[in-house]
């Protein structure tokens, strides 16, 4: 009975290695200089920490292009995204464009991280996400040897599933030939520095209390 508990053990041990390895393998991180189609994917399911909305209009106020990008960041869950952090998503929705006018590329910044690029079904299609020199991610919407079709409507949504725990306010670039910035929000390597909670405000507050009492027993005598 102990050879077969023991080997019942070794058996769940390796499938939780098994499951361990294939949840690592669904992360592939951009790699420098090369570009890849973004994997499908759902909608990451984690609680939302931090949202940024802004609109763009293209050609230095010709309004060539017009619409609005929406970034999501989702808390870490393991079992979305192997790279432990958190994971931003982008929503392009095209108000308006002039005739031959389609989006190109999505530029994001500030991009020091690993990042698995990924996109729901639903939307215009990135054809593929590229990371370029000083931590720049484009999600390109030409496909190979051709031209965008995305002039209006809604993109499908744009994931980055990263191993960032914290971000900050950043900028993105919109461009379909020419270009506009919107804000949106990017990862970051500041730490927040942690609230202290009730029960250490209290002992602090104990703490001061006692050393007055010391130092005017100290004048008094």
């Amino acid at each position: 009975m102990r050879v077969n508990a023991e080997f019942k053990g070794a058996l769940i041990v390796a499938a939780l290695l098994t499951t361990f390895c294939t949840q690592q393998a669904q992360a592939v991180p951009l790699v420098l200089g090369v570009g890849v189609p973004p994997t499908p994917a759902a909608l990451p399911g984690s609680s939302v920490v931090g949202t940024a909305s802004d609109s763009f209009s293209t050609g230095g106020g010709l309004a060539l292009m017009t619409g609005t990008v929406t970034t999501t960041v989702y808390a870490p869950d393991l079992a979305y995204n192997p790279l432990g952090g958190l994971i931003f998503t982008y929503d392009i929705h095209i108000a308006t464009a002039l005739t031959g006018h389609t989006l190109q590329s999505l530029g994001l910044i500030d991009w020091s991280f690993l990042a698995d690029a990924r996109q729901t079904a639903a939307g215009a299609q990135a054809a593929e996400a590229s990371l370029g020199g000083g931590g720049t991610i484009h999600f390109n919407f030409n496909p190979a040897g051709g031209t965008s079709t995305f002039g209006s409507g809604d993109s499908a949504t744009l994931i980055l599933a990263t191993d960032a725990k914290v971000f900050k306010d950043s900028l993105l670039s919109v461009q379909d030939g020419l270009a506009d910035n919107a804000a949106t929000l990017a990862p970051s390597t500041l730490k927040t520095p942690p609230v202290p909670d009730g029960s250490l405000t209290v002992a602090l507050l104990g703490i001061g209390i006692l050393g007055l009492g010391v130092f005017r027993r100290a004048v008094l005598a």
